[in-house]
């Protein structure tokens, strides 16, 4: 009989045999026997899991990943932004903000407005911090709104890729999000750049939300405490995602059955609903009344599919709807496709065709999302408002570029799915960076008007200081022979706290005021006053300290009696 020659393990055996005796003392744990053997086992370093190595390396090779995409955003932001950053001016209440940060009023805890605090806490501790940090310089508080807006597509593209969007088409999207035209005001006006943080917090929140769903218990739990702590905090602090936290339910189905998608998302929605109610008692914004919210949101409706339109064909002259039905054909043509591939065996390119699809379609449905919160609000809130007013787009950027992606990876998909991967990505990539050149383009037209604005609001000043250079305590002057607004929704010196909070700022004088004249004067028995109300409210003077001055003409009048101002009205009329 031969011997038995002895066996030597193999690697895989041996790292096999290390895992189950760490599973056995796990075991051993839990229980609470094993004596001497649980003992000496606790004491020994636990076994090192064959894939830990990996994970790490993949870990880094992530972090490199996101660093790259990182500088590939700051680049983009400077080159589109970066004019206006170092051209750009104070607009607004940029003007005010810089002058109740330095001159706090009454109902101020420092630089911080307590009755903005009741239901927006959180930008209220933001709007006076760029002012404390930076002082009356603009450049560095629109260079803060672009580095807000590198960090808010940065979040998109997390998101995205959580929820398992392919990098390419994530780092698409996120590109897109930092030049989408219909929401640029909020790079290009300093104040409302700070509204990049709500929106930001939500993105971050909904990343951590949709990673808990594939997470242990434990970890779940904790995730999912992150994840209504940062929607709490964003809601408080601009409330532009209360709806989409409310929807949370839904975009948790994206990757999860709707049981648990119910149960994870219920939280957030709750959350969503209660602050919803909340803000509704404690703004001191007007809300429209129930037939004026249904034109609202008929309007919001109309004009959303105007800009999905322009979103995917940023050009003039097609009409809105042609293009729509082409995209909806092309939708459409998609399933039938990747229902026909999928039954010839070629699973990957029918399942590129539907991620295509659902890409498109969510993202449309969700930039819809972004603008319910807006429906209470006044019309003047809405997907294809100019100026200023086009920051209500800020979280419908991110779905619309999702959209506008979508199409352009379902139209390469058809083109070249079964011939050349290669192929699909390059053409998704050229038809991407078509839409980001044309974006970037209206992006550069805005940025044109904002910068003629600042020009005009210093040659406003310029007159102000040669013409009025030493003004008693307590003066006021009003200002005329010069634009309110450069172009539609962006101002030079338009309203009651612009031009105010700008020679406040100036002169280092919190009694000083200084009013565009809005229409003509009404010259009381013992006072002054625009004639157009509110602003016969808002901005009337006492004679004695009144000023009038034409910043065309370079000329200045006092006003210190009745006779006066109406010599001046009759010149000026």
């Amino acid at each position: 009989m031969k011997p038995v020659a002895p066996v030597t393990p193999s690697p895989q055996s041996r790292v096999a045999r290390a895992a189950s005796l760490n599973l056995g003392d796990r075991r051993l744990r839990r229980s609470g026997g094993g004596g001497g053997y649980r003992r000496a086992m606790v004491r020994s370093a636990p076994a090192r899991e064959p894939g830990t190595r990996r994970r790490r390396r993949l870990a880094r090779g992530d972090a490199r990943a996101a660093a790259l995409l990182a500088a590939a955003l700051s680049t983009l932001a400077a080159t589109v932004y970066g004019p206006h950053v170092a051209r750009g001016s104070f607009a607004w209440d940029d003007w005010e903000n810089a002058a109740t940060t330095d001159m706090p009023p009454t109902h101020f805890l420092g630089p911080f407005d307590l009755r903005q605090a009741v239901y927006e806490p959180g930008l209220s501790l933001a709007l006076p911090l760029p002012h404390l940090l930076f002082g009356s310089r603009p450049a560095w508080h629109l260079a803060l709104a672009a580095v807000l807006a590198v960090a808010m597509s940065m979040c998109v593209l997390a998101l995205l890729r959580e929820l398992g969007v392919p990098a390419l088409a994530a780092a698409l999207v996120g590109a897109l999000t930092l030049v989408f035209p219909w929401a640029d005001s909020v790079r290009l006006w300093a104040t409302a750049g700070l509204n990049q943080i709500a929106v930001c917090l939500y993105l971050v929140a909904m990343t951590l939300g949709v990673r808990s769903l594939g997470a242990s218990r434990a970890r779940a739990r904790a995730l999912s405490r992150w994840t209504l702590g940062l929607c709490i905090a964003s809601m408080l602090t601009y409330p532009i995602a209360i709806v989409a936290v409310i929807l949370t339910p839904l975009l948790y189905r994206l990757r999860a059955s709707w049981g648990r998608a119910w149960r994870a998302g219920a939280p957030p929605a709750a959350a969503g609903g209660a602050a919803l109610a909340y803000v509704s008692l404690a703004t001191t914004k007007p809300s429209q009344p129930l037939e004026g919210q249904l034109r609202h949101a008929g309007a919001i409706a109309e004009e959303w599919l105007s800009l999905l339109a322009k979103a995917v064909l940023p050009i003039d002259g097609p009409p809105a709807l042609a293009v729509l039905a082409a995209v909806g054909g092309a939708a459409a043509g998609g399933l039938v496709v990747a229902h026909r591939r999928a039954g010839r065996g070629e699973a990957g390119s029918a399942g590129a065709l539907r991620s295509g699809v659902a890409m498109t379609c969510v993202g449309a449905l969700a930039t819809l999302a972004g603008y319910l919160v807006f429906v209470p609000g006044d019309a003047k809130y809405s997907p294809l408002a100019d100026g200023i007013y086009n920051r209500a787009g800020l979280l419908a950027a991110p779905a619309a570029a999702a959209t506008a992606v979508g199409v352009a990876a379902l139209v390469s998909e058809l083109a070249f799915g079964r011939t050349s991967r290669r192929g699909v990505a390059i053409a998704t990539t050229l038809l991407a960076g078509t839409l980001l050149a044309g974006w970037s383009v209206r992006v550069r037209d805005d940025a044109a008007q904002w910068h003629r604005a600042a020009t005009r609001s210093r040659e406003v000043l310029s007159v102000l200081d040669a013409r009025l250079p030493m003004l008693a305590p307590g003066s006021t002057v009003y200002t005329v022979g010069h634009r309110r607004y450069e172009a539609p929704g962006v101002p030079v010196f338009s309203s009651s706290f612009d031009l105010d909070g700008a020679i406040k700022v100036r002169r280092g004088d919190a009694s000083l005021a200084a009013y565009p004249l809005a229409g003509a004067l009404r010259c009381g028995p013992s006072s002054v006053a625009p004639a157009r109300p509110p602003y016969d409210r808002l901005e009337q003077a006492r004679y004695g300290r009144v000023y009038v001055l034409d910043v065309a003409r370079r000329r200045a009048w006092p006003i210190a009696s009745r006779a006066d101002c109406r010599r001046a009205r009759a010149g000026l009329g």
